[in-house]
């Protein structure tokens, strides 16, 4: 490519950038003069309150989840959670944002249909001791909004 392509290119994306940024700068002025301030219907703006608001359990109620009859969690070994247990603290009941780990005084318990599939419990178990899988197709969570 010549040097006068490149100067034709280069003042073309200039001017598509000056054009998009005009652009924004349009829909701002359009969204802070709408009657309702940010362009958004009243149910739409109620909605998004309302998501903000919710504690987890609740948000937890909106996905819809098909348990599969197999587990994709697995503790590999219950006598290491015992013995790393008391100098981590059982890492995975506190990291799990669904609660699926319990510490029952001898053992980890996994309630796997609750996961949300996040691999928060693999990531943050100091001694790799969660066997962890996405569950077989079809199974598993599906978000209901968004």
């Amino acid at each position: 490519m010549s040097d006068d392509e490149k100067a034709d290119k280069g003042k073309q994306g200039e001017s598509a950038r000056a054009h998009r940024e005009a652009r924004k700068s349009e829909k701002v002025g359009q969204l802070a003069s709408h009657p309702e301030g940010d362009g958004l219907k009243s149910n739409q703006r109620e909605k998004e309150d309302q998501r903000e608001s919710m504690n987890l359990d609740d948000k937890l109620y909106l996905v819809r989840y098909k348990v599969d009859d197999r587990t994709h969690l697995r503790v590999v070994d219950q006598e290491i959670c015992r013995n790393s247990g008391k100098e981590h603290g059982h890492v995975c009941t506190h990291i799990c944002p669904a609660g699926v780990y319990e510490w029952t005084g001898e053992e980890i318990t996994v309630e796997y249909e609750r996961c949300v599939e996040c691999g928060a419990c693999r990531i943050a178990c100091p001694d790799n001791n969660i066997d962890w899988e996405y569950p077989r197709g079809g199974f598993g969570i599906a978000y209901k909004h968004g």
